[in-house]
């Protein structure tokens, strides 16, 4: 087997990407223009449809997706492809029937929902499941994917 190796020009890849990263957030951090923290995590209610598409496609993707769905056509063929239904549907009854309620209550989160609907408790509940969900899933999500790079997929 051939030994892989991180070559320089990977590592200026890596550190230039990183560095930009870093950089933006600074930038932001320090010399935006918000003065709450509402504006500073909802943009201020301003921003367009496509940056806030793109954020929640990136939030959700991670490396056992990236990995897993192109192993999954190779060995099953393009019938995962169906789910795109369900996630055109649950999208379009996302944005007409959540997404009002949300807007008119100016609600951000669920948990706040939950807190208005219920009381804090369930709240409370819902956040602790959260935690352990994310608890348990956040090592996967990066032991899979540095997996998959040892054995030199």
């Amino acid at each position: 087997m051939e030994d892989v190796r991180f070559l320089a020009i990977d590592y200026l890849l890596f550190i230039f990407m990183f560095g930009l990263s870093c950089i933006v957030g600074i930038y932001f951090g320090c010399c935006g223009n918000q003065s709450t923290t509402a504006e500073y995590f909802l943009g201020g209610k301003k921003m367009k449809v496509f940056p806030i598409s793109m954020s929640l496609v990136a939030s959700t993707l991670s490396g056992i997706g990236l990995i897993s769905l192109p192993a999954e056509v190779y060995m099953h063929g393009m019938q995962i492809s169906v789910m795109i239904f369900g996630v055109i549907t649950m999208g379009v009854l996302n944005n007409y029937l959540y997404m009002p309620v949300f807007h008119r209550l100016k609600l951000s989160t669920v948990n706040d929902y939950l807190e208005i609907r219920f009381d804090r408790v369930i709240k409370l509940i819902a956040s602790f499941l959260y935690l352990i969900t994310c608890i348990l899933f956040l090592p996967l999500v990066i032991y899979a994917p540095s997996l998959a790079f040892t054995q030199g997929i």
